[in-house]
This record gives C-alpha cells, structure tokens and sequence, in this order.
C-alpha cells in the first residue's frame, strides 16, 4: 500500500511540473507575440508617416 501511495505522489509532482511547464511556455509564447505584434504596429506607423509625406 505504501508504495503504491508514493506513485500516486510522483503522479501528482509530474503533473503539476508539466502544469508549470505548460503555463511557462505560454506566458513565453504570449510575450513573443506581445513583442512581434509591437514591432508590426510600430512598422505601420513608420510606413504611414513615410507615405503621407
């Protein structure tokens, strides 16, 4: 019964390792996005003032 407890726990460690991972790579993906889609509204805004003049 013990052992079987203890790979339970392990489960449950893996699981919420992978749960960080997860959400890590995310809020990483998020930032990468955040970071492109900044560099795409400031490239329109340099090719609108370029164009207007």
């Amino acid at each position: 019964m013990e052992e079987q407890e203890s790979i339970h726990q392990d489960e449950r460690g893996a699981n919420f390792a992978g749960e960080e991972a997860h959400h890590q790579a995310v809020t990483d993906q998020e930032k990468i996005l955040s970071k492109q889609q900044q560099q795409e509204e400031a490239d329109d805004a340099r090719n609108r003032t370029t164009t207007s003049n």
